[in-house]
């Protein structure tokens, strides 16, 4: 039906017609985040032709019929972009789009959440604070229903049997606010260049979601008259100018913040170059605080008397994340050190295993391999900086399934050789007691008795019933052993007759 921009690059207001089901896609910069959504809607939006490169400028806009509703596809200019001057551009951009949108499509690589998930999820949180400021307005109505919310988590690498529990571990690391205002869906999405096949799979299966939430949005779609007054107050607050000792606390936390980061770059630039070297240093995380406290006081000493100012707590806010971006990036490494390095040395001690025959070899090297775990996890908690959320979890899993296959051939080997049988598997006995069907002898109620029958009470049959946990003086029993006993009075008596 046509293409064209909600926001242009420049920042101006486009056109939304009627009442489209506005689907908004958002997401940081070179997600690959508009050639994902061409191959689920077959749109025809811009592309990048690289990582580096930022096709989408802005609010890209696509009108089309899908699932037999009128759509409007959104796709907003990502927001890590390397050019600060278009921050402001793509925050009101989000916070437009995410106030008119029926369906929110977050796309972010696996790798980005696992590295710094506050820096994928932070602005969202921020736009939704925008918001409820705008519903208090009456700029914005308020949903009577949480909208959908479906995050994309770009080349997953998971298997099966932990797939579930990477995807549920993601929507737990999401801030309340989003999951306040969202109903929230995480979805795996494979490599397009590793797994081909199963890219198109999951991005089939996308659609046919995406299929299901137009449907049900199309019914209580939200009106999109309110967008010349949302963009018009959005535009008005960045034209508001701060007074002059906000302005002059800017000015000197600014200048802080640059002194603090050149500082700390200098001081860890050896540090930073042995570690690229393939160094590893056991208390990285201890001197990573160290680094933070010292580039922090600092901060502080240099703005002493701006303390109270929103400058000075929002420019502290951004040393404090690019800080932790510059050691997560590290700690990777680290990490990555630690599992070759915790490798090597479990195959150093597999080899110096005693090479003769070794009927407990099994338990031996089960016990080395649970001891290089608890080292690899012992150390890589270590690495991690006091506050950070970078994880280890792929590398752990990486050197797990290798000490796994190191162990497996060492041991097949030690088989073919015949240093090593593993014991013999005793099979479980189960063993089914035949019980006597006249344990106290005949039933004298089914049965006639005669001069020629024994009525003894037979001790060892009865014994076999306590075997199989039969109780023996139930009440069936004692009634069996009277019914008995009065049979064998009734004998004598006759007898005597």
């Amino acid at each position: 039906m046509g293409a064209g921009h909600l926001v242009d690059p420049n920042g101006r207001l486009g056109a939304l017609r009627q009442d489209p089901v506005v689907i908004a896609a958002i997401g940081p910069r070179g997600s690959a985040k508009s050639s994902l959504l061409n191959r689920i809607f077959s749109s025809g939006l811009k592309e990048a032709t690289s990582r580096l490169e930022q096709a989408t400028l802005g609010a890209q806009l696509e009108r089309f019929y899908f699932a037999d509703s009128d759509v409007a596809l959104i796709d907003v200019e990502g927001f890590d972009s390397s050019d600060e001057k278009r921050y402001k551009i793509q925050g009101r951009a989000m916070t437009l789009t995410l106030a008119v949108a029926d369906i929110v499509i977050l796309n972010c690589h696996l790798h980005d959440l696992f590295r710094d998930v506050a820096a994928v999820f932070a602005p969202v949180a921020a736009a939704i604070t925008e918001l409820k400021r705008l519903e208090k307005e009456k700029l914005v109505s308020q949903r009577t229903s949480k909208a959908p919310l479906l995050v994309l988590a770009r080349d997953f690498d998971a298997d099966e049997e932990s797939a579930e529990e990477v995807l549920s571990g993601i929507k737990n690391e999401m801030p309340a606010d989003i999951l306040e205002e969202f109903d929230v869906t995480v979805s795996a999405v494979r490599s397009l260049y590793v797994e081909p096949d199963r890219h198109h799979t999951d991005a089939s299966e996308i659609r046919t979601k995406c299929v299901s939430l137009v449907q049900s949005a199309s019914a209580n779609v939200r009106s999109k008259d309110v967008i010349p007054r949302i963009w018009s107050r959005l535009c008005q607050d960045e034209n508001d100018v701060p007074d002059e000792g906000e302005l002059q606390a800017a000015f000197t936390c600014d200048t802080a913040f640059q002194n603090s980061w050149n500082n700390l770059q200098e001081s860890i630039s050896s540090w930073t170059e042995t570690i690229e070297g393939g160094a590893m240093y056991n208390d990285f995380g201890k001197m990573c605080d160290e680094y933070a406290a010292a580039s922090l006081e600092k901060f502080d000493e240099d703005n002493s008397s701006r303390t109270s100012s929103a400058a000075f707590k929002r420019k502290r806010a951004e040393l404090v994340a690019a800080m932790n971006r510059s050691f997560e990036d590290l700690a990777s490494r680290q990490f990555r050190i630690l599992s070759e390095t915790e490798m090597q040395s479990y195959a150093s001690n597999l080899e110096s295993m005693s090479s003769g025959p070794n009927p407990n070899m099994g338990k031996d090297i089960n016990a080395l391999s649970k001891a290089a775990q608890a080292s690899f996890v012992k150390k890589a908690e270590a690495l991690k900086p006091r506050g950070s959320r970078v994880r280890y979890d792929t590398y752990q899993k990486e050197l797990f399934n290798n000490i796994k296959t190191q162990a497996k051939s060492r041991l097949q080997f030690a088989q073919m050789t015949g240093l090593y049988h593993p014991p013999k598997r005793e099979p479980i006995s189960i063993g089914l007691h035949y019980l006597h069907p006249h344990p106290f002898g005949l039933d004298s109620k089914s049965e006639h008795l005669t001069l020629n029958d024994s009525v003894k009470f037979d001790v060892a049959r009865a014994s076999v019933a306590e075997d199989i946990g039969q109780p023996l003086q139930g009440p069936k029993v004692r009634r069996e052993k009277q019914e008995y006993e009065d049979a064998l009075k009734a004998i004598e008596v006759d007898s005597k007759v």
